[in-house]
């Protein structure tokens, strides 16, 4: 099928990014900016699976299927416009944009023990041991800094 793949040319890419950044825009746009984002195969695009993509932003894999569909046949202001039928919400997300799942384990992992040879944890280590836990397949340590941060946690402590 023709839209098993994204593809963003420098300006939808450009596009998303202000998209994903304006925390003025319905979190529901944002998210799906997001997904479109890491479903990129472009060259410089992350390249995501649908799997790790769904449970990253608690999107359903059907959510994932259509958004690409849209997108590839009607473009990327249809694809940021898509409303799951019958009222469904995105998922399970929290204000992030992520599964409100991983950011509990990801809390706990912040407030456990630093692993040997460190003091404390940082937002880059965190979101490294994130992956490797297989918690989450990609998180930025942004992300993770801005989650720790909406949480009030504080890593120097």
């Amino acid at each position: 099928m023709s839209w098993e793949v994204i593809r963003l040319t420098e300006t939808q890419r450009a596009d998303l990014t202000k998209i994903i950044d304006n925390s003025r825009l319905a979190a529901r746009t944002r998210t799906l900016g997001r997904a479109l984002m890491w479903l990129d195969f472009a060259k410089k695009g992350p390249g995501l699976t649908d799997r790790q993509v769904s449970y990253t932003l608690g999107l359903s894999l059907e959510t994932i299927s259509e958004l690409k569909k849209l997108f590839n046949q009607d473009g990327l202001p249809a694809a940021l416009d898509y409303r799951p039928p019958n009222g469904e919400t995105l998922g399970g997300r929290s204000a992030t944009g992520l599964n409100m799942d991983f950011e509990a384990k990801l809390i706990a992992l912040a407030r456990s023990e630093a692993p040997a040879g460190r003091n404390r944890w940082s937002v880059r280590l965190l979101a490294h041991q994130a992956v490797v836990n297989k918690l989450i397949p990609y998180v930025s340590h942004m992300t993770v800094h801005r989650l720790l941060k909406k949480n009030n946690l504080n890593l120097s402590s």
